[in-house]
């Protein structure tokens, strides 16, 4: 879930400063993780805060009314709504790690282990499959959402945020849960 944290916080930076370039803002990754993540965080709380106005009372001024938000442009939505699907379906996912039948790929998608996902009944393969398919799609936008709002970045390098996305979804594994390293190989995260 952290690192599912860190990602929104590192995607929505960058919607936060889209107007109207297709390209216009950067982030400099640095070495004092500490200071990054609380500069971001901030910046990404009240982007979030917007997003989870959209289902919540809070949207509701005093007198009971509700508070007419500005609508979102259609990219903006899309990443909107990945986000509610991925955290929809983060505690499902997080079980199915937990019993080594999804695993986290050096791709920045997660991937099923076809050795423990045989053990499964054919309800909770469905619900492996559709979970799966999901969180790909989602990953992949927000993905491609950095990719398209970043400066630095030019548009056939889907493949160095999809890298830089499963290096931090290494980093932030459960221990016992299944992870592939840069090299290929699968290990259980200690």
């Amino acid at each position: 879930m952290r690192l599912l944290i860190k990602f929104f916080i590192l995607s929505f930076i960058f919607i936060n400063f889209y107007a109207c370039a297709k390209k216009v803002a950067t982030i400099t990754i640095v070495d004092d993780k500490s200071a990054l993540e609380k500069q971001i965080l901030g910046q990404f709380n009240e982007f979030n805060k917007e997003i989870y106005l959209l289902a919540s009372v809070r949207a509701i001024d005093e007198s009971g009314q509700l508070i007419k938000r500005e609508p979102l442009a259609p990219d903006k939505r899309k990443v909107v709504s990945a986000m509610q699907r991925m955290a929809f379906n983060s505690d499902d996912i997080k079980n199915f790690k937990k019993s080594n039948v999804l695993a986290e790929n050096n791709k920045g998608l997660i991937e099923i282990f076809q050795k423990n996902f045989e053990k499964l009944n054919d309800k909770d393969k469905q619900l492996v499959n559709r979970l799966v398919e999901q969180e790909n799609e989602d990953r992949n936008i927000l993905m491609r959402r950095i990719l398209e709002t970043n400066i630095n970045l030019k548009d056939d390098e889907l493949n160095k945020v999809s890298e830089i996305y499963a290096a931090l979804r290494r980093d932030t594994a459960e221990p016992g849960e299944l992870i592939q390293l840069p090299n290929g190989e699968w290990i259980i995260k200690k």
